[in-house]
């Protein structure tokens, strides 16, 4: 195994969302969907990477019947992981006190989904939201793929004792780290679900549930976004992004 890829592994990983949005400041007129499809190509760039040079087995699911079983079982942590999502990132804006006019921070919405950065956009180049779920879900399913697939298979090559472990609590702050860029709230309301999809991997020895849990986070994000008329992810101002990848 190159341990020099390995390391690239290792810091290409939680900084792939930071770098899409370097990216989308470095074009002049990017589109709405710029920053998504930027943070796809590297996902899938550091998978390649993973699989090729590396050379990480995936855990995943063979029977179709037991995919079905997984799905279902990811699904169901996917709302339990909404759940705390939800929970953590109210508890968060209540203690920055972040009230709207006129609201209480208890009656604030505990998850934003995606909030709308260019008004600009919403009559020029709006995708359909079909075009915009979609991107959520190939995005939920490559992260899934590179923190609960690569990340947790390299943790079992660690030689030193009790380090398997270590690197896996790691993976979960990787995770949350790699939504740091979206702000401290978003990091933190994030780890649930990391904690939850690492937690599938290990008993079910197949990252299916980890990808299907993910996917319900980012349709939650979707259809909240949903009922905000041209509410689509923009590429600049990325910090003031609140979406739940």
């Amino acid at each position: 195994m190159d341990s020099y890829a390995v390391a690239l592994v290792w810091v290409l990983s939680p900084c792939c969302a930071a770098t899409a949005g370097l990216v989308c400041s470095w074009i002049h007129d990017p589109g709405p969907l710029t920053f998504l499809r930027a943070h796809a190509a590297l996902m899938l760039g550091t998978l390649t990477l993973a699989l090729t040079v590396v050379g990480v087995d995936l855990p995943s699911g063979r029977q179709p019947w037991r995919v079905l079983l997984l799905v279902a079982l990811g699904s169901l942590t996917g709302w339990l992981a909404v759940r705390a999502y939800d929970l953590v990132l109210d508890r968060y804006r209540r203690r920055q006190h972040f009230p709207r006019a006129g609201q209480s921070p208890r009656s604030r919405p505990a998850s934003q989904g995606v909030r709308y950065i260019r008004p600009d956009l919403a009559g020029r180049h709006a995708p359909r939201s079909g075009v915009v779920l979609a991107h959520l879900v190939v995005c939920a399913g490559l992260e899934e793929l590179l923190f609960r697939g690569v990340i947790v298979s390299l943790a079992f090559t660690v030689p030193v004792v009790a380090g398997p472990v270590m690197v896996l609590i790691l993976s979960v702050a990787m995770f949350g780290a790699a939504h740091a860029d979206l702000g401290l709230g978003q990091a933190l309301a994030v780890l649930p679900l990391g904690l939850l999809a690492l937690a599938l991997v290990l008993v079910t020895g197949s990252v299916v549930p980890a990808v299907a849990a993910h996917v319900v986070m980012n349709v939650r994000a979707w259809w909240v976004t949903r009922q905000r008329p041209g509410s689509v992810p923009g590429p600049e101002a990325v910090r003031a992004w609140r979406l739940s990848w």
